[in-house]
């Protein structure tokens, strides 16, 4: 089997180890990948084990979705009257329409990464070569998502392929009186109050811990006003703001508690990363996300200073029940997200799309 990624760059470069470890995995399994990947961005990453790069053009003017299409169709090997990939799966909604291009030009089944509720609703309405078309495949990270696609109208072709991560062997001490606390912020800066609120709320921890750490990634702190929050605040020593936060993981695996203070409905696996480290989370419920509702995340009810406040009141007067919760995260990682069963679960959409059960007879396009 061969199969086109179509990665945009913001995707890249939030989810570069999901989407390493998707194609390494695929690969083990016997799959040819090609990996394209904006122009700019081709030869910058590390080579993968089966995977072949493609340089997908921007769009725009003198690039519009038939040229990018033509483009990225010259760069994939020809084999008489097969098919040059079985299956195109597209990662990023900027692509989608390049992606339904592809699969009409090529014939290939296309697939579409659905990752945030604020999607469901166009891919659950897109059709590969215009209205009359068929609709392509949607893969959805967990069971919430997959349910808002149905809701949507995507019934009969929604497959659930739930990202997985790695997770430690065993969770890890945290919060520990013997060494300084961590605390990671993963926001998006599109809801600047409720980021706020949660880090003044962890004044609280500076009053218990005055060289606490404190992380957020750069571009979404200062979307959020994070950086003029923590001056106004007196909290600037312990503000730490790193770009692309979420491709240092290693480092960051190490802190102690990650706080998710928005309501997104965006499928990020760095939330899965920390709990499979061993790391408490906290988050607001969010009912489009399946982790958030685990056993083993911490939830507040309100996304107010007081509210993170007295979160971190209950961490720090009782740090064991904080371990044992988290604890629970790691173990739900474990079990239900393991990076080896979302491989799986994609190779298994792919095999049901290639055999002809996934679309309605005389719905095939004609090879182009």
């Amino acid at each position: 089997m061969r199969v086109l990624f179509l990665y945009d760059a913001a995707f890249l470069e939030r989810e570069a180890e999901l989407a390493s470890r998707l194609e390494v995995g695929l690969a083990d399994e016997g799959v040819r990948i090609f990996r394209g990947v904006p122009e700019s961005l081709v030869g910058r990453s590390e080579e993968h084990l089966g995977s072949q790069e493609i340089g997908v053009p921007s769009p725009g003017l003198f690039a519009p979705v038939r040229l990018q299409a033509t483009q990225v169709l010259a760069q994939l090997p020809k084999s008489g009257d097969d098919l040059p990939v079985d299956v195109i799966h597209v990662f990023g909604e900027p692509l989608w329409a390049l992606g339904a291009r592809l699969a009409h030009k090529s014939g290939a089944a296309l697939a579409l990464e659905v990752w945030k509720s604020s999607q469901t609703a166009r891919a659950a309405g897109l059709r590969i070569g215009g209205s009359g078309g068929r609709a392509p495949v949607l893969l959805a990270p967990d069971q919430a998502l997959a349910s808002r696609l149905e809701d949507a109208g995507a019934q009969g072709r929604v497959r659930v392929t739930r990202w997985g991560v790695h997770a430690a062997s065993a969770p890890r001490p945290i919060l520990r009186r013997d060494r300084t606390i961590g605390v990671v912020f993963m926001i998006s800066g599109r809801d600047p109050r409720a980021s706020r609120a949660a880090l003044l709320g962890a004044k609280r921890l500076l009053e218990h811990d005055p060289d606490a750490v404190l992380i957020a990634e750069a571009e979404a702190a200062h979307k959020a006003g994070l950086w003029a929050t923590a001056g106004e605040a007196s909290m600037l020593r312990n503000l730490s703001l790193i770009d692309r936060l979420e491709q240092g993981r290693d480092l960051l695996m190490r802190a102690d508690m990650l706080l998710v203070p928005e309501v997104t409905g965006e499928h990020r696996s760095m939330l899965l990363s920390a709990m499979g480290s061993g790391m408490l989370v906290a988050a607001v419920p969010d009912a489009d996300i399946d982790a958030v509702g685990c056993e083993g995340v911490m939830r507040l009810q309100a996304q107010t200073e007081e509210a993170w406040a007295g979160l971190f009141d209950g961490v720090l007067r009782d740090p064991d029940s904080a371990e044992r919760l988290a604890a629970a995260g790691w173990s739900y990682v474990r079990q239900q997200r393991r990076a080896s069963t979302h491989i799986a679960s994609v190779l298994d959409a792919y095999e049901w799309m290639c055999s002809g059960d996934s679309v309605p007879i005389g719905e095939h396009l004609p090879r182009q």
